[in-house]
């Protein structure tokens, strides 16, 4: 992850253990890599990773045959994972620290347990998120290209009847590799027919048909920075009621999406596209008894709490996504990533 300003992030953690009074934060990429040890670092690509800063210096913890392929300036000490329990306490014990921030977003239960050992121990992950949510002008860049890529990857696949919803995920997914970055965001979404109105279902064997729709909901991911979009389907043979809920849903994306303007509450942009879905007869399907109209983007597909309480500022990516969910014959979502730029 070339470019990226390290240190500043750095910097602006440790006001960030200054305001929130504690002597230390612990970070842990366990069996994937940690979004806020990413967003530190830019290393993606080792586990597992413990990180520990302090208010003057840093500690990493990684196998001993990794240490060769660690690239971050600011990290003062690395040591090898075997000694992390002996190294921890040494540093705990020579820094004097008493109150430990830990990445409760991410990091398990277990180290929660080992760090009160040491000390009182107060949960971090609000601070991260405040950090992470304006993005700067390179994270957009890369929020753009994960974007980019995850529609010309859903262009690329030929959804018609008669093929699998596994069929046309795996087209999804060769297309975003082609184009240079994994369609791993999250798993890939591909459901039809009765299944899409479940909302969230992995694609699986079954065969789509002439008479039904296909939800499509697939995010690709750039440096670590995610894409997620959704697209609903429908064929010559489908039902009226299928093709004017694909028509509501994509009026109310597509007017949100334009009313979302820097100062408008994520919450306003909900009743707008509710209305819509409203005003076309759908309105005891509406995704607002389901799922908010979105969630911010990042280092993670749903980035930091929830986007419905939030006014939109400059800097901020989030997605729009309402949907029409009738149980038991079909489900239409329409999803867009918003970059405010």
């Amino acid at each position: 992850m070339k470019g990226f300003d390290f240190e500043a992030r750095l910097k602006n953690v440790r006001k960030k253990m200054e305001e929130s009074k504690v002597d230390c934060v612990f970070f842990a990429s366990d069996s994937r890599p940690s979004p806020n040890i990413v967003y530190l670092t830019g290393i993606r690509d080792i586990c597992p990773f413990f990180l520990l800063v302090t208010k003057k210096s840093s500690y990493a913890w990684v196998f001993d045959h990794q240490s060769e392929l660690f690239d971050s300036s600011w990290i003062d000490n690395i040591y090898s994972l075997d000694s992390f329990q002996e190294n921890l306490k040494k540093t705990i014990n020579q820094e004097k620290i008493e109150k430990l921030g830990f990445d409760d977003s991410w990091s398990r239960p277990y180290f929660l347990f080992k760090l009160q050992k040491y000390g009182k121990v107060i949960p971090f992950s609000e601070h991260m998120y405040s950090l992470r949510e304006k993005k700067d002008d390179l994270e957009l860049k890369m929020l753009a290209k994960a974007s980019k890529i995850t529609l010309s990857a859903i262009d690329s696949a030929e959804i018609v009847p008669g093929k699998t919803e596994n069929q046309i995920a795996g087209e999804m997914e060769v297309a975003a590799r082609f184009l240079g970055a994994s369609l791993d965001a999250f798993e890939p979404l591909v459901i039809s027919g009765k299944r899409s109105s479940l909302l969230h279902g992995l694609p699986s064997n079954q065969v789509i048909s002439k008479t039904s729709s296909v939800l499509v909901d697939v995010g690709a991911r750039v440096e670590g920075y995610c894409g997620d979009f959704s697209r609903s389907f429908c064929f010559k043979d489908s039902t009226r009621q299928v093709k004017d809920a694909i028509l509501a849903v994509e009026e109310a994306k597509n007017k949100a999406v334009k009313a979302a303007k820097v100062g408008v509450t994520a919450g306003e942009l909900s009743d707008l596209a509710h209305q819509i879905i409203c005003d076309y007869g759908f309105g005891q399907y509406s995704f607002e008894s389901r799922h908010a109209l979105g969630h911010q983007v990042g280092l993670e597909e749903h980035d930091g709490p929830l986007f419905v309480y939030k006014k939109i500022e400059k800097g901020m990516a989030f997605t729009i996504e309402p949907g029409i969910y009738v149980s038991n014959k079909f489900g239409i979502r329409f999803e867009d990533v918003v970059l405010k730029l």
